[in-house]
């Protein structure tokens, strides 16, 4: 597999205010192959609206939740599917 995930806007371990949760975003890049418009977002498996904002080699994918995030597990189940032109899919879990 040639996806490449990283750069996610809140780091591993970051422990932020959910008031300060605005966004989430994640860098998606392939160095072989192009990734497509079939990557987006999934929140306790459904999937959200995803804005995708072109980096070399890649997409930078943004999500932008319209509800508030709190409660006792400080976030939701976040799911970013990946694909790229060669048909290869990632599912990565934050």
């Amino acid at each position: 597999m040639t996806i490449l995930v990283g750069n996610f806007n809140i780091d591993l371990e970051e422990w932020i205010s959910t008031a300060e949760i605005t966004h989430f975003a994640v860098d998606v890049v392939d160095l072989s192959y192009a990734i497509t418009s079939g990557t987006y977002f999934l929140q306790d498996g459904v999937a959200v609206t995803t804005s995708l904002s072109g980096i070399p080699s890649g997409y930078r994918a943004y999500h932008y939740p319209t509800t508030t995030i709190s409660g006792p597990t400080m976030l939701r189940m976040t799911t970013l599917m990946c694909k790229n032109n060669r048909l290869n899919f990632c599912t990565v879990i934050m």
